[in-house]
């Protein structure tokens, strides 16, 4: 009997699209008229990169570039920039390993020459990623300059469990100081002189208090602010319409 031994090789190729890396901008940038701002560039992820150019547009009667930095993520990378034209930027970043994470990849500086309650976009006009290898989704921000100082904190609440932890709703760019002291102090004083700092410079919208529970019948009350790019913040105004200011304030 002969055997008839028929191999058949098949070739399969998988073929997989690289996925889309955003490139974004925030739309809460802010700095007070005559200031300066560093704007984050971001990319989610950046993981792959090996080459990226970027152009971006902006309203040169507001702002003015003046450079852009390199983060930790794109530290190993060559960084170009042409700030030459107003209200452009260019940025060509590139390197021999690819970048790994997700997060700023670039920090624009600007200059503010723009008046109080103006706004510039911050536009991106073109990127290519990898010369193209990779697609790139445009993510456009705003800057806006300041308008007075922070405004003031809202959604301030307290819970127990275990912890007192003091929460409030966050703000752009912000660090907070929290202040407070005892119930019965206020009907002392009809206000809140003698309220003293808690914790300065609190970089998250919550605190946990170290203190121990007040005594039986007692109680403690809580004082925010925020201080942000444009400035510090009040702690609010009293029901008499006098503002809230703490005899032991935050520095």
């Amino acid at each position: 009997m002969r055997h008839v031994l028929i191999a058949i090789a098949a070739l399969v190729v998988a073929a997989s699209a690289s996925a889309d890396t955003t490139l974004s901008l925030p739309d809460d940038a802010l700095a007070p008229a005559g200031g300066s701002v560093s704007v984050p560039l971001s990319a989610i992820p950046a993981t792959g990169i090996l080459g990226i150019d970027i152009t971006l547009s902006y309203n040169a009667a507001v702002l003015t570039a003046t450079g852009v930095t390199k983060t930790p993520i794109s530290e190993p990378f060559t960084l170009t920039v042409n700030l030459t034209t107003p209200g452009i930027v260019r940025i060509s970043l590139f390197g021999g390993t690819p970048l790994a994470g997700s997060g700023p990849i670039a920090d624009l500086q600007f200059d503010v020459v723009g008046a109080s309650g103006q706004t510039s976009p911050l536009d991106l006009t073109f990127a290519q990623i990898n010369e193209g290898e990779i697609p790139a989704v445009l993510d456009d921000g705003t800057f806006t300059v300041c308008v007075g100082t922070s405004p003031l904190v809202s959604g301030v609440t307290v819970t127990k469990s275990p912890a007192t932890t003091v929460q409030w709703v966050g703000q752009p760019a912000s660090i907070y100081d929290v202040a407070g002291g005892l119930v019965a102090q206020l009907r002392v004083d009809g206000g809140s002189a003698s309220a003293s700092c808690l914790a300065n410079d609190q970089p998250t919208a919550s605190w946990d208090d170290p203190r121990p529970n007040p005594a039986a019948g007692a109680g403690y009350y809580y004082l925010v602010r925020a201080e942000g790019p444009c400035g510090t913040g009040s702690y609010g105004q009293a029901s008499s319409g006098a503002p809230r200011v703490p005899t032991s304030d935050c520095p």
